[in-house]
């Protein structure tokens, strides 16, 4: 497997219209999840929720100016 590649979107793409609703989506999953996660839970749904929280927090990282690395 080759090194993982730097990923990042422009200024310009980030203000498209398409990118603030992706974003505004996105926010509102990791809100949920944050939410679904704090109630019990066995431990499978837990890990599942996680890294869904992880995944969703890595694409709202996009909106920064700090490049996000893919794996």
């Amino acid at each position: 497997m080759n090194e993982p590649e730097i990923f990042s979107l422009s200024r310009g793409e980030r203000q498209s219209a398409l990118w603030l609703k992706l974003l505004d989506h996105f926010k509102n999953k990791l809100e949920i999840a944050r939410a679904k996660n704090d109630g019990p839970r066995d431990v499978t749904e837990t890990a599942t929720l996680r890294g869904q929280i992880g995944t969703l927090k890595a694409l709202i990282a996009l909106d920064t100016d700090v490049p996000v690395e893919t794996q």
